[in-house]
């Protein structure tokens, strides 16, 4: 089960947005993330996940932190049309 989400998995666009999609399509409906509209909250779990990549695999830089909320915001984005084409039959 090591092997099911990895690092490397983390470091590819669409694993990312697949990734994110389903953490914030299960936990949405939890206390805390129901405040927040969804959009934020995947731009949330997006940043946070990138971060940590970053962090884990010793790339991260307070510099970057810009470029990781931009990347964020195109895994969110992502993210938020793929929940829309599932939801929209």
């Amino acid at each position: 089960m090591e092997q099911f989400a990895t690092l490397e998995m983390l470091a590819t666009f669409s694993s990312m947005v697949m990734i994110v999609f389903s953490i914030v399509a299960f936990t949405k409906e939890l206390k805390y993330p129901k405040m927040l509209r969804t959009d934020y909250y995947s731009w949330i779990v997006a940043f946070l996940l990138i971060a940590y990549n970053q962090l884990m695999t010793s790339d991260f830089k307070v510099s970057y932190i810009p470029l990781y909320a931009i990347s964020a915001i195109f895994v969110s984005v992502s993210a938020g049309k793929l929940s829309d084409k599932t939801q929209s039959k």
